[in-house]
Protein backbone atom coordinates (compact mmCIF):
# COMPACT_ATOMS: atom_id res chain seq x y z
CA UNK A 1 0.00 0.00 0.00
CA UNK A 2 3.06 2.21 0.49
CA UNK A 3 3.82 2.51 -3.19
CA UNK A 4 0.00 2.99 -4.13
CA UNK A 5 -0.16 5.92 -1.74
CA UNK A 6 2.82 7.42 -3.61
CA UNK A 7 1.02 7.18 -7.01
CA UNK A 8 -2.31 7.84 -5.60
CA UNK A 9 -0.77 11.12 -4.28
CA UNK A 10 0.21 12.19 -7.35
CA UNK A 11 -3.12 11.26 -9.29
CA UNK A 12 -6.07 12.83 -10.25
CA UNK A 13 -7.95 9.87 -12.18
CA UNK A 14 -8.60 6.40 -12.23
CA UNK A 15 -8.45 3.99 -15.10
CA UNK A 16 -9.42 0.98 -13.88
CA UNK A 17 -9.85 -1.96 -16.79
CA UNK A 18 -12.64 -4.51 -15.99
CA UNK A 19 -12.34 -7.83 -18.12
CA UNK A 20 -15.34 -8.32 -19.84
CA UNK A 21 -15.21 -11.67 -20.75
CA UNK A 22 -14.65 -12.86 -17.01
CA UNK A 23 -17.49 -12.07 -14.91
CA UNK A 24 -16.58 -14.62 -12.02
CA UNK A 25 -13.40 -12.29 -11.26
CA UNK A 26 -16.11 -8.73 -11.39
CA UNK A 27 -16.59 -9.23 -7.68
CA UNK A 28 -12.28 -9.17 -7.13
CA UNK A 29 -12.32 -6.35 -9.19
CA UNK A 30 -14.73 -4.69 -7.28
CA UNK A 31 -12.84 -5.59 -4.05
CA UNK A 32 -9.88 -4.21 -5.33
CA UNK A 33 -11.08 -1.31 -6.70
CA UNK A 34 -12.81 -0.42 -3.38
CA UNK A 35 -9.48 -0.85 -1.85
CA UNK A 36 -7.81 1.69 -3.73
CA UNK A 37 -10.73 4.55 -3.67
CA UNK A 38 -10.49 4.06 0.31
CA UNK A 39 -7.00 4.41 0.14
CA UNK A 40 -7.05 7.69 -1.91
CA UNK A 41 -10.51 8.70 0.04
CA UNK A 42 -7.89 8.73 3.48
CA UNK A 43 -4.77 10.23 2.60
CA UNK A 44 -2.64 10.90 5.22
CA UNK A 45 -1.82 14.92 6.81
CA UNK A 46 0.39 16.46 3.70
CA UNK A 47 -1.21 14.80 1.02
CA UNK A 48 -3.40 16.71 -1.83
CA UNK A 49 -6.78 16.16 -1.40
CA UNK A 50 -8.44 15.67 -4.92
CA UNK A 51 -12.04 15.56 -6.65
CA UNK A 52 -11.19 11.95 -8.29
CA UNK A 53 -12.54 11.09 -11.98
CA UNK A 54 -13.09 7.41 -12.03
CA UNK A 55 -13.37 6.00 -16.21
CA UNK A 56 -13.66 2.03 -16.05
CA UNK A 57 -12.97 0.28 -19.41
CA UNK A 58 -14.59 -3.03 -20.11
CA UNK A 59 -12.09 -4.56 -22.23
CA UNK A 60 -12.82 -7.48 -24.52
CA UNK A 61 -15.99 -6.38 -25.78
CA UNK A 62 -15.86 -8.04 -28.98
CA UNK A 63 -16.12 -11.43 -27.40
CA UNK A 64 -19.69 -13.10 -27.89
CA UNK A 65 -20.19 -13.34 -24.02
CA UNK A 66 -18.78 -10.46 -23.18
CA UNK A 67 -20.93 -8.36 -20.33
CA UNK A 68 -22.78 -5.35 -21.41
CA UNK A 69 -21.56 -1.98 -20.37
CA UNK A 70 -24.86 -1.79 -18.60
CA UNK A 71 -24.40 -4.94 -16.67
CA UNK A 72 -21.05 -3.32 -15.65
CA UNK A 73 -22.70 -0.14 -14.61
CA UNK A 74 -25.02 -1.97 -12.39
CA UNK A 75 -22.34 -3.62 -10.82
CA UNK A 76 -20.12 -0.90 -10.52
CA UNK A 77 -22.48 2.24 -9.66
CA UNK A 78 -23.32 1.59 -5.80
CA UNK A 79 -19.25 1.86 -5.44
CA UNK A 80 -18.93 4.62 -7.71
CA UNK A 81 -21.79 6.34 -6.14
CA UNK A 82 -21.11 10.51 -5.66
CA UNK A 83 -18.17 10.01 -7.96
CA UNK A 84 -17.50 11.51 -11.34
CA UNK A 85 -17.19 8.54 -13.53
CA UNK A 86 -18.27 6.75 -16.72
CA UNK A 87 -18.01 3.49 -18.47
CA UNK A 88 -17.41 2.21 -21.79
CA UNK A 89 -17.05 -0.49 -23.73
CA UNK A 90 -13.47 -1.84 -25.21
CA UNK A 91 -11.68 -3.48 -27.60
CA UNK A 92 -8.20 -3.75 -29.00
CA UNK A 93 -9.29 -6.24 -31.80
CA UNK A 94 -11.58 -4.53 -33.96
CA UNK A 95 -10.69 -1.89 -36.59
CA UNK A 96 -10.84 0.75 -35.49
CA UNK A 97 -10.35 0.18 -31.77
CA UNK A 98 -14.09 0.37 -30.28
CA UNK A 99 -14.51 2.89 -27.50
CA UNK A 100 -10.80 3.94 -27.00
CA UNK A 101 -11.93 7.57 -28.57
CA UNK A 102 -14.22 8.24 -27.04
CA UNK A 103 -14.15 7.36 -23.25
CA UNK A 104 -10.69 9.28 -23.34
CA UNK A 105 -11.86 12.05 -24.67
CA UNK A 106 -14.51 11.69 -21.69
CA UNK A 107 -11.85 11.71 -19.32
CA UNK A 108 -9.59 15.01 -20.69
CA UNK A 109 -13.36 16.59 -19.97
CA UNK A 110 -13.50 14.79 -16.49
CA UNK A 111 -10.27 16.37 -15.66
CA UNK A 112 -10.98 19.86 -16.68
CA UNK A 113 -14.25 19.74 -14.54
CA UNK A 114 -11.99 18.30 -11.44
CA UNK A 115 -10.01 21.53 -12.15
CA UNK A 116 -12.66 23.70 -12.53
CA UNK A 117 -14.17 22.47 -8.95
CA UNK A 118 -10.65 22.87 -7.22
CA UNK A 119 -10.62 26.48 -8.24
CA UNK A 120 -14.59 27.23 -7.40
CA UNK A 121 -13.18 25.74 -3.43
CA UNK A 122 -10.49 28.17 -3.67
CA UNK A 123 -12.18 31.41 -4.91
CA UNK A 124 -15.08 30.51 -2.22
CA UNK A 125 -12.68 30.57 0.79
CA UNK A 126 -14.14 27.71 2.10
CA UNK A 127 -11.41 26.01 4.62
CA UNK A 128 -10.15 23.10 2.55
CA UNK A 129 -11.17 19.44 3.57
CA UNK A 130 -9.21 17.40 6.02
CA UNK A 131 -7.18 14.71 4.42
CA UNK A 132 -8.95 12.39 6.12
CA UNK A 133 -12.15 13.67 5.32
CA UNK A 134 -13.93 12.30 2.09
CA UNK A 135 -15.39 14.85 -0.31
CA UNK A 136 -19.07 14.92 -0.15
CA UNK A 137 -20.17 15.28 -3.72
CA UNK A 138 -23.79 15.41 -2.92
CA UNK A 139 -23.59 18.99 -1.39
CA UNK A 140 -25.88 21.57 -3.01
CA UNK A 141 -22.49 23.57 -4.23
CA UNK A 142 -20.97 20.02 -6.08
CA UNK A 143 -21.16 18.96 -9.29
CA UNK A 144 -23.06 15.80 -7.74
CA UNK A 145 -25.48 17.45 -6.57
CA UNK A 146 -26.16 19.24 -9.79
CA UNK A 147 -26.39 15.95 -11.60
CA UNK A 148 -28.85 14.96 -9.76
CA UNK A 149 -31.09 17.60 -9.74
CA UNK A 150 -30.83 17.79 -13.30
CA UNK A 151 -31.57 13.81 -13.75
CA UNK A 152 -34.54 14.47 -11.82
CA UNK A 153 -35.64 17.29 -13.85
CA UNK A 154 -35.41 15.46 -16.91
CA UNK A 155 -37.40 12.34 -15.06
CA UNK A 156 -40.52 14.62 -14.13
CA UNK A 157 -40.26 17.21 -16.73
CA UNK A 158 -41.66 18.18 -20.09
CA UNK A 159 -41.07 15.71 -22.92
CA UNK A 160 -38.90 16.91 -25.86
CA UNK A 161 -42.27 17.95 -27.76
CA UNK A 162 -43.36 19.83 -24.93
CA UNK A 163 -39.84 21.61 -24.98
CA UNK A 164 -40.13 22.69 -28.18
CA UNK A 165 -43.42 23.69 -28.42
CA UNK A 166 -42.68 26.06 -24.95
CA UNK A 167 -39.95 27.42 -26.80
CA UNK A 168 -41.54 28.16 -29.87
CA UNK A 169 -44.58 29.93 -27.82
CA UNK A 170 -42.23 31.96 -25.81
CA UNK A 171 -43.60 29.73 -22.69
CA UNK A 172 -41.14 28.08 -20.84
CA UNK A 173 -41.38 27.01 -17.27
CA UNK A 174 -37.79 27.95 -16.33
CA UNK A 175 -34.83 30.01 -18.12
CA UNK A 176 -32.09 28.35 -16.56
CA UNK A 177 -28.82 26.59 -17.81
CA UNK A 178 -30.82 23.41 -17.66
CA UNK A 179 -33.38 24.54 -20.12
CA UNK A 180 -30.69 26.11 -22.64
CA UNK A 181 -28.51 22.60 -22.54
CA UNK A 182 -31.55 20.30 -22.91
CA UNK A 183 -32.71 22.61 -25.78
CA UNK A 184 -29.07 22.54 -27.89
CA UNK A 185 -29.57 18.49 -27.03
CA UNK A 186 -32.62 18.15 -28.64
CA UNK A 187 -32.18 20.34 -31.25
CA UNK A 188 -29.07 19.75 -32.79
CA UNK A 189 -29.84 15.89 -32.05
CA UNK A 190 -32.93 16.25 -34.46
CA UNK A 191 -31.45 18.40 -36.75
CA UNK A 192 -27.92 18.20 -36.96
CA UNK A 193 -25.04 20.48 -36.10
CA UNK A 194 -25.48 23.05 -38.99
CA UNK A 195 -29.47 23.34 -38.87
CA UNK A 196 -29.43 23.04 -35.15
CA UNK A 197 -27.15 25.79 -34.73
CA UNK A 198 -29.50 28.29 -36.73
CA UNK A 199 -32.39 26.96 -35.36
CA UNK A 200 -30.72 27.87 -31.49
CA UNK A 201 -29.49 31.01 -32.94
CA UNK A 202 -32.33 32.39 -34.07
CA UNK A 203 -34.85 31.04 -31.51
CA UNK A 204 -32.65 32.08 -28.49
CA UNK A 205 -32.33 35.46 -29.77
CA UNK A 206 -35.90 35.67 -30.83
CA UNK A 207 -37.02 34.20 -26.76
CA UNK A 208 -34.71 36.92 -25.46
CA UNK A 209 -36.54 39.72 -27.14
CA UNK A 210 -39.95 38.28 -26.86
CA UNK A 211 -39.23 37.88 -23.05
CA UNK A 212 -36.43 40.41 -21.87
CA UNK A 213 -38.41 41.95 -18.99
CA UNK A 214 -40.41 38.79 -17.72
CA UNK A 215 -38.03 35.55 -17.46
CA UNK A 216 -34.56 36.71 -19.23
CA UNK A 217 -33.81 39.44 -16.83
CA UNK A 218 -33.31 41.73 -20.04
CA UNK A 219 -30.13 39.91 -20.63
CA UNK A 220 -29.06 39.81 -24.31
CA UNK A 221 -28.15 37.35 -27.05
CA UNK A 222 -24.79 36.73 -26.19
CA UNK A 223 -23.33 34.92 -29.26
CA UNK A 224 -19.56 33.37 -28.63
CA UNK A 225 -21.87 31.79 -25.45
CA UNK A 226 -24.12 30.31 -27.21
CA UNK A 227 -21.67 29.16 -29.67
CA UNK A 228 -19.89 27.58 -26.86
CA UNK A 229 -22.29 25.61 -25.54
CA UNK A 230 -23.81 24.57 -28.81
CA UNK A 231 -19.91 23.22 -29.53
CA UNK A 232 -19.78 21.77 -26.28
CA UNK A 233 -23.05 19.86 -26.14
CA UNK A 234 -22.58 18.76 -30.11
CA UNK A 235 -19.00 17.65 -29.20
CA UNK A 236 -20.31 15.72 -26.45
CA UNK A 237 -22.97 14.01 -28.36
CA UNK A 238 -20.84 12.52 -31.05
CA UNK A 239 -18.58 11.29 -27.92
CA UNK A 240 -21.47 9.24 -26.64
CA UNK A 241 -21.04 5.38 -26.72
CA UNK A 242 -22.36 4.62 -30.04
CA UNK A 243 -24.91 2.12 -28.05
CA UNK A 244 -26.42 4.99 -26.77
CA UNK A 245 -26.17 7.65 -29.39
CA UNK A 246 -29.22 9.05 -30.80
CA UNK A 247 -28.79 9.67 -34.76
CA UNK A 248 -27.84 12.79 -35.21
CA UNK A 249 -29.91 14.82 -38.27
CA UNK A 250 -32.45 12.26 -38.44
CA UNK A 251 -35.34 14.60 -37.90
CA UNK A 252 -37.13 12.85 -34.88
CA UNK A 253 -36.72 14.38 -31.80
CA UNK A 254 -34.37 12.54 -28.89
CA UNK A 255 -36.46 11.06 -25.87
CA UNK A 256 -35.97 12.10 -21.82
CA UNK A 257 -33.92 9.02 -21.89
CA UNK A 258 -31.48 9.71 -24.29
CA UNK A 259 -30.86 12.97 -22.00
CA UNK A 260 -30.77 10.92 -19.27
CA UNK A 261 -27.97 8.90 -20.79
CA UNK A 262 -26.40 12.10 -22.30
CA UNK A 263 -25.95 13.56 -19.01
CA UNK A 264 -24.37 10.11 -17.08
CA UNK A 265 -21.80 9.67 -19.39
CA UNK A 266 -21.20 14.09 -19.79
CA UNK A 267 -22.13 15.23 -16.55
CA UNK A 268 -19.37 18.45 -17.31
CA UNK A 269 -22.39 19.87 -18.88
CA UNK A 270 -24.08 20.76 -15.60
CA UNK A 271 -21.02 23.50 -15.15
CA UNK A 272 -22.04 26.65 -16.02
CA UNK A 273 -18.67 28.05 -15.46
CA UNK A 274 -17.27 25.66 -17.78
CA UNK A 275 -16.67 28.40 -20.39
CA UNK A 276 -13.63 29.99 -17.67
CA UNK A 277 -11.40 26.75 -18.58
CA UNK A 278 -11.77 28.48 -22.55
CA UNK A 279 -11.97 32.17 -22.05
CA UNK A 280 -10.84 35.10 -19.55
CA UNK A 281 -14.07 36.62 -18.18
CA UNK A 282 -12.37 40.36 -19.95
CA UNK A 283 -12.62 38.12 -23.48
CA UNK A 284 -16.02 36.42 -23.37
CA UNK A 285 -17.59 39.61 -21.12
CA UNK A 286 -16.56 42.00 -23.97
CA UNK A 287 -19.18 43.83 -26.57
CA UNK A 288 -16.95 42.10 -29.36
CA UNK A 289 -17.74 38.54 -27.95
CA UNK A 290 -21.26 39.39 -27.23
CA UNK A 291 -21.78 40.83 -30.95
CA UNK A 292 -19.69 37.80 -32.34
CA UNK A 293 -17.96 35.15 -32.39
CA UNK A 294 -14.86 35.34 -30.74
CA UNK A 295 -12.33 32.68 -30.11
CA UNK A 296 -10.73 30.98 -26.55
CA UNK A 297 -7.84 32.89 -25.54
CA UNK A 298 -6.71 30.01 -23.02
CA UNK A 299 -6.92 26.88 -24.76
CA UNK A 300 -9.00 25.58 -27.89
CA UNK A 301 -12.60 24.44 -27.72
CA UNK A 302 -13.22 20.39 -28.36
CA UNK A 303 -12.22 19.58 -32.03
CA UNK A 304 -12.59 23.23 -32.95
CA UNK A 305 -11.71 24.43 -36.50
CA UNK A 306 -10.18 27.67 -35.14
CA UNK A 307 -9.46 29.83 -38.51
CA UNK A 308 -12.30 28.43 -39.93
CA UNK A 309 -15.11 29.63 -37.13
CA UNK A 310 -14.96 33.68 -37.74
CA UNK A 311 -15.84 32.65 -41.20
CA UNK A 312 -18.70 30.26 -41.03
CA UNK A 313 -20.19 32.08 -38.48
CA UNK A 314 -19.49 35.44 -39.02
CA UNK A 315 -21.17 38.46 -36.78
CA UNK A 316 -24.53 38.38 -36.11
CA UNK A 317 -25.64 40.81 -39.46
CA UNK A 318 -24.21 37.95 -41.49
CA UNK A 319 -27.45 35.33 -40.36
CA UNK A 320 -28.79 34.07 -42.98
CA UNK A 321 -26.80 35.66 -45.34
Amino acid sequence: MALLRKYLSYSKALIWVVDGSDTERVSQSLDTLDLILEENDNFEPGFEEKYFSVLLLVSKADKPRSMSTDEIRLAFSKRLSGRLFSIYSTSLVSKPHVGLWEAFGWLALALDIAKSTNKVSEVSGEPPARPSQKLNLREPSTLAKKLEEWLQRTESGSSPEELIEQFNAYTLPSWDHYTHIRLAFVIIAAHGRQKGKDLLFTGLASYIEHNAQKQTNARGFHFTMTYFWIQIVHFAIQHLPESIRPAIGAGSYPTSEDFFRFLLVNPHVVDGGLWSEYYTKEKIMSAEAEAEMVLPDKKPLPSMAGRDAIAVFGAKESWGK
